[in-house]
């Protein structure tokens, strides 16, 4: 054959090194690791090469990561010799040391060694998230500086290792109401999800809360709407075609048609970002805004202008209207309400219990505000109800030094009632009112329990809608002292 070879060439080839047979490694707790957390780095190996004097165990870790602080390592734990680290490498020499300090490990002692200690989840995700376990023979001290730059040239046996996923943290999370009233127990609810990333070009996101109903969820995103899977406790949302959540900017998705837990306490909250089959982004246990009990109050009972004009309709068929006068301007109407059910089944002494009307509504100060009906445990009869000496009423015009949470569409004013004793559902009382000369924008009442330092603990989330107001009366004879007449200016059709 050589007499037919024209040209040859030689190179010097890669050396080749021995491969650990069993290396382990893991970071505690297991699991993927989210970036800023601690976690306790563990590596488990055996050694196919004795142990000699003047070998060096090297653990070359992802380039994002940190395993030292000002050249130590951080909580290491081994019975090897005491490392020393910097950046992402780990150096244990035994060059110079003695016979007698080396571990007998490798050659026919199979003995599985391992060593432990404390790093820093980097902040975003390595670009390559693989470990290199090295032993070394030199007979020179290694310089750990040069190992981070490049490994020890002889190189017995090495292995290389896939770590666990790293997991960047989603930064500025929040939920924001898109109203603050929304928050009653198993009442349907509205608002943004709020979040920077970190990883560029997420398609999808999963939004997790404990006992929240996402199943017939709504979602939009730079106002396209996006796909929603939506089941109890979770939501998937992907993006419409074309869309991608962008890095280091604030994120908004707004979620309409969310249903709110049935429990009350503060909602914590989970998003995830998801890209290419993989995770990319992720904040777990954001603490949202507080779930409160819910005041069912029965809807009303509207009558029509017809039948409450009529001269043959009694005053008792009135009773079961929830106002017999809703007239635009009229002084001392009387408002009906009836509480079906309250969370907990009872409100409790002390607690106080408010009415507020919607915008344009004043309550009447030549009336009581308030009168107790059924339910009340100081009320003898219809005819007869007083509240108890040690319950109180008053009419509040600072909603916001009140409770913290005054709407535009709801009256200045607010019918307090202090209980002087624990009340049971179901309960009615009446309110009297002045009415507006129009009819309220948004016609809801709201109803809501304030414990005795004035946070709010149920409300009835603005469910209950009020009654349309019709006709106008004028008021004549208030000059010199004379008798006031009242006649209705109807505004009805015919």
């Amino acid at each position: 054959m050589d007499d037919d070879l024209i040209d040859a060439a030689y190179m010097t080839g890669f050396p080749v090194n021995s491969r650990l047979p069993s290396v382990f490694m893991e970071a505690l707790p297991a699991g993927q690791q989210s970036s800023g957390a601690n976690a306790t780095w563990v590596v488990r190996f055996e050694l196919v090469n004795e142990l000699l004097s003047g070998d060096s165990l090297v653990l070359i870790g992802p380039q994002e990561y940190e395993f030292d602080i000002s050249g130590e390592c951080r909580n290491f734990v081994s019975s090897l010799s005491a490392p020393s680290c910097s950046g992402n490498v780990l150096l244990v020499s035994y060059v110079g040391a003695s016979d007698a300090l080396v571990p007998n490990l490798g050659g026919t002692d199979r003995t599985v060694f391992s060593l432990e200690f404390d790093v820093t989840i980097p902040t975003t995700k390595p670009v390559t998230n693989m470990a290199q376990l090295l032993h070394c023979r030199s007979e020179i001290q290694l310089n750990i500086q040069d190992l981070r730059v490049a490994p020890c040239s002889n190189i017995i046996a090495s292995r290389q290792y896939e770590l666990w996923p790293v997991i960047p943290l989603l930064t500025s999370p929040g939920v924001a109401l898109v109203s603050s009233e929304l928050v009653a127990a198993g009442q349907t609810t509205s608002f943004v999800i709020q979040f920077v990333a970190v990883t560029e070009g997420a398609t999808t996101v999963v939004v997790a809360c404990e006992g929240m109903n996402f199943t017939n969820a709504v979602a939009t995103y730079l106002g396209e709407s996006a796909t929603c899977v939506g089941k109890m406790n979770e939501v998937t949302i992907s993006l419409a075609s074309g869309q991608a959540i962008q890095s280091s900017v604030a994120t908004d998705i707004s979620l309409q048609l969310v249903f709110n837990s049935k429990s009350t306490g503060p909602t914590v909250w989970s998003f995830t970002t998801f890209g290419d089959d993989s995770m990319y982004d992720q904040v777990t246990g954001h603490v949202g805004y507080e779930i409160l009990g819910h005041l069912d109050v029965a809807s009303i009972v509207d009558c029509a202008a017809t039948f409450l004009l009529d001269p043959d309709t009694g005053e008792e068929e009135k009773q079961v209207c929830t106002t017999s006068t809703p007239w635009l301007q009229y002084v001392g109407n009387v408002v009906k309400m009836s509480v079906t059910s309250v969370d907990g089944g009872q409100l409790l002494a002390g607690q106080r219990l408010v009415i507020q009307p919607p915008s344009g509504y004043r309550f009447s100060s030549t009336v009581p505000a308030f009168v107790p009906l059924d339910g009340f445990p100081e009320v003898v009869n219809d005819t007869d109800a007083s509240l108890s000496p040690s319950s109180t009423i008053e009419v509040a015009t600072s909603m916001e030094a009140l409770s913290g949470s005054g709407s535009s569409y709801l009256s200045t004013q607010a019918v307090v009632v202090t209980l002087g004793s624990d009340l049971f559902s179901p309960f009615s009382f009446e309110v009297l009112v002045d009415n507006p000369s129009a009819d309220p924008e948004q016609n809801h009442w709201r109803l809501m329990v304030l414990d005795a330092e004035g946070k709010t603990l149920q409300t009835n989330e603005r469910s209950w809608t009020g009654f349309p107001l019709s006709g106008t009366f004028s008021r004549q004879g208030e000059l010199m002292g004379l008798t006031v007449v009242q006649s209705l200016v109807s505004n009805f059709p015919g």
